[in-house]
């Protein structure tokens, strides 16, 4: 058995550093936390552009980052033959690197290092079959659901804890002002904008920015929406519903945008929303960390009314929970906000006490090397 302090730990995460999916932020963060937390962390990760990873995350350098040869056939969205060659030649440098290496603790996210790794913890943001294929040391489940569903493999409940995703407060401790942010974004002093941040599409699913663009039409002309990243593919796809339905002047899309930049487009936004379709992903498998985001940046939050996001947020307590799929009910939420300014008070208080006495990094961290001692 070892100790949180100085624990050695590698985490092995099938990325290349640096690029700006999620995914790849959430495990920067995580490197940072445990780090933080005492722990003596590399990070091993695939050889990505020349940009310093650190830098482009706004991560302190105080974990080793290494990065492993891999054979990609493809730069763009590979087949699963493709990326499952570049997965396992990518393993096979880790475990040839980490032959000679003492460690305490293998963690990754990658369900095939069972293959390679013994002792390993596998954090999980998925529910796969091949679980019970591998004698994980301990699995770390994003959300309860999942955890069941493991659980229902016959895994021991015990080795299972589940720690959903959650913020660096140290990015949003730099208070910008609304109209600041608007002027150094060039935008709008005279309208109400509802913000939605991140990608439009996760897997092919849509995320429901078909719903955000219907709502936006049943509201008047003082109302902005302004959609904060997204795939060009993905843009135009939904700019061509902008204009079918008429609503041009009432709908900005940014692209995407640096992850570092992200606290000041919320700052300029009146409202943050994200209103998921009601789906098993984002019924039972998602911890979004917009979300945390949101509730950091201190902004009036609408979101779906499903099981995920209830694990995290409590209707008129700390955020608006709406019907998935109900446009007219985002409209009717976005103009009792605006209606309300003791609402809005009330909620981005609580939301931002809930963010930061359960929801940051750190604390998630400790959590989970507390689990694994």
């Amino acid at each position: 058995m070892w100790l949180i302090n100085n624990m050695k730990l590698y985490y092995i995460a099938n990325i290349g550093l640096p690029s700006d999916w999620a995914h790849s932020v959430q495990i920067m963060k995580m490197c940072e936390a445990f780090a933080e937390n005492g722990a003596d962390v590399t990070l091993i990760a695939r050889h990505g552009s020349g940009e310093d990873p650190f830098a482009f995350y706004n991560v302190r350098p105080i974990f080793k980052i290494v990065k492993m040869p891999a054979i990609s056939l493809s730069k763009t969205s590979p087949s699963r033959a493709v990326f499952a060659v570049r997965l396992f030649s990518f393993l096979i440098s880790a475990r040839i690197y980490l032959w000679f290496k003492k460690f305490d603790v293998i963690y990754t996210r990658e369900v095939n290092a069972g293959r390679f790794f013994k002792n390993t913890f596998l954090e999980t943001h998925t529910f796969s079959q091949k679980i019970k294929e591998f004698n994980f040391a301990g699995i770390i489940a994003l959300t309860s659901f999942i955890k069941e569903k493991i659980v229902s493999l016959g895994v021991n409940p015990e080795k299972v804890l589940v720690a959903g995703d959650a913020v660096r407060l140290e990015d949003f401790e730099k208070e910008i002002l609304k109209e600041q942010a608007r002027k150094i974004l060039n935008l709008p002093d005279d309208k109400k904008i509802i913000g939605y941040m991140g990608t439009l599409k996760t897997m092919g699913k849509e995320k429901g920015i078909g719903v955000a663009l219907d709502a936006i039409k049943e509201l008047n002309d003082e109302y902005l929406l302004y959609i904060v990243g997204g795939e060009p593919e993905d843009i135009e796809f939904y700019k061509h519903q902008v204009s079918t339905l008429g609503v041009d002047t009432k709908c900005l899309f940014t692209g995407k945008v640096p992850h570092t930049d992200i606290p000041l487009h919320m700052a300029a936004c009146d409202i943050l929303i994200a209103p998921f379709p009601d789906i098993e992903h984002y019924r039972h498998f998602m911890s979004p960390l917009k979300i945390f985001e949101y509730m950091a940046a201190k902004r009036p939050i609408i979101t779906s009314d499903l099981p995920s996001i209830r694990e995290i947020l409590k209707n008129e307590r700390d955020a608006i929970l709406i019907p998935a799929g109900d446009s007219h009910a985002l409209a009717a939420a976005v103009k009792n906000l605006e209606n309300n300014p003791g609402l809005r008070h009330g909620l981005t208080e609580n939301a931002f006490r809930e963010v930061a006495e359960k929801y940051t990094w750190k604390i998630r961290a400790k959590k989970i090397l507390e689990f694994m001692v």
